[in-house]
């Protein structure tokens, strides 16, 4: 629980400890070594990751120290890291018969407990540990505590635990990381505010709880109000680039795209040095804005930075085909579209944008496919009907139209655009009586949607029981 720093290992003395053990090893000799120089041993291999290491010294020193604590605990580790639990309990229940007060070995239990969901005897273990704690320990114990109530789904105990823990040490930069967490899953945006107002007048310069405040406001739709406060958890500290991107998002919910832009880009830099945040996600996030502010030619820069990064984001593919479309470059949409398409062939999206581009070229026959295509995916979409059947009579199968503009009907009764369309298709087609009883059923539906029949075939509108028929409908 309280590790050296690796530079207390950096002296000549030490290294020759390490050297006279290890030559013991490697001889198969028995020397002794103090306890605690043992205890250096250890932890060293520890910070080097050398499991091997870490393994040998233990049981040597188990051995010569067979009632130390220190080193039970490290092999009931060990034995939990290789999930042997049952052996690291046994050698945890010897650890508390020699040292009862180490809080170490009931966090350790209560791990083990939590590994198998065990949570209620997780609990236990840890109020163990509290009525041997000392109070500066008290935080790292209501942390555990909320590690056992995040393992268990308790969300509101979780904040509980992490407002006990930032009463007692409010700088712990952990409580206050996993608080917008907890915060965000619970959306108690209201006492997050209460909370972290009464700790920033603790500490005025913690960013973090800026940082909190204003995803709490933001939760809560006070958009202004948090942008305010994300700003002041950027004057404390100029490097969070959690801060920069949060509020990035607000300034483009605002529809502040400029500064939106710039705060992307602040975060896209930062990122670079650390990565914690998904830099596609921000390079995608800044082609928008330039597609918002219609520098297309920049927003497609950084789509495809985005889709270097991960060859199989296909939403910014989409986008990239969206700024052509946008141009009119439509033989240019259709690569990227079909990139898209190609990652992700069940969102229609997709394939209704690939088909729009495809008759915008006059290749309705690809177009009426993947019409047909985002229809078998989602066959409730009117529109896409619609789309369909008209793609498929601009192929001069009007038969093939009329099949399936009837069955775009069985989906919905009671579109009159649809009944429209079919009645100029039948109009077209020389079934005049079809038609004209097409066309006053859908006139009895909706009259206004009539113009979809003259769109399509523009001459029916001659015929004397057509005009009629409006007539009639257009009075009531």
């Amino acid at each position: 629980m309280f590790e050296k720093n690796f530079d207390d290992y950096i002296n000549p003395e030490f290294f020759e400890l390490v050297e006279r053990f290890e030559k013991m090893l490697d001889n198969r000799d028995v020397g002794f070594f103090e306890e605690s120089a043992l205890e250096q041993i250890v932890e060293y291999y520890e910070e080097m990751g050398d499991h091997k290491k870490v393994l040998d010294a233990i049981g040597f020193a188990t051995e010569q120290y067979p009632f130390s604590s220190f080193f039970l605990i490290k092999k009931a580790q060990i034995f939990f890291d290789e999930r042997n639990n049952d052996e690291a309990l046994e050698v945890l229940e010897k650890a508390e018969i020699f040292s009862p007060s180490d809080i170490s070995i009931y966090l350790l239990r209560a791990d083990i407990f939590l590994w198998n969901g065990m949570h209620e005897n997780a609990l236990e273990e840890v109020q163990k540990a509290f009525s041997h704690a000392d109070e500066e320990e008290y935080p790292d114990l209501y942390l555990e505590k909320a590690d056992v109530f995040e393992d268990w789904e308790k969300y509101s105990e979780v904040f509980i635990n992490l407002e006990k823990t930032l009463e007692i040490d409010p700088e712990n930069y952990e409580a206050l990381e996993r608080m917008w967490f907890c915060v965000e899953i619970l959306e108690n945006y209201e006492e997050s505010i209460d909370f972290h107002t009464k700790l920033i007048d603790r500490k005025p310069y913690s960013y973090q709880a800026w940082y909190n405040l204003a995803n709490a406001y933001s939760g809560l739709g006070f958009f202004e109000k948090a942008i305010e406060y994300f700003e002041f958890a950027i004057a404390i500290n100029e490097k969070h680039h959690y801060a920069f991107r949060d509020c990035a998002e607000v300034l483009f919910k605002l529809k502040d795209y400029k500064k939106a832009a710039e705060y992307f880009q602040e975060a896209a830099i930062l990122n670079q040095t650390n990565r914690e945040l998904s830099q596609k996600e921000i390079y995608f996030k800044l082609g928008l804005c330039n597609k918002k502010l219609n520098d297309l030619n920049r927003a497609r820069y950084y789509f495809r930075k985005a889709t270097k990064l991960d060859p199989y984001m296909h939403e910014a593919f989409f986008q990239i085909g969206k700024t052509y479309a946008k141009e009119g470059k439509y033989d240019n949409a259709i690569h990227s579209f079909e990139r898209a398409v190609k990652v992700n062939d069940q969102n229609t999206k997709y394939l209704k944008a690939l088909a729009k581009a495809l008759s915008k070229c006059s290749d309705f026959t690809a177009s009426a496919k993947h019409y047909g295509q985002a229809l078998s995916v989602n066959p409730n979409d009117v529109s896409t009907w619609k789309s369909y059947v008209l793609s498929t009579y601009k192929t001069d199968e009007l038969s093939l139209a009329v099949s399936r503009i009837d069955e775009a009907i069985k989906h919905f009764p009671d579109e009159s655009a649809l009944l429209f369309i079919k009645a100029a298709f039948l109009y077209e087609n020389g079934r005049r009586n079809s038609a004209i009883d097409c066309f006053e059923i859908a006139c009895s539906k909706d009259y206004n949607a009539y113009f979809k029949a003259f769109q399509i075939y523009p001459s029916m509108f001659d015929d004397s029981e057509i005009i009629r028929l409006m007539d009639i409908y257009k009075t009531n």
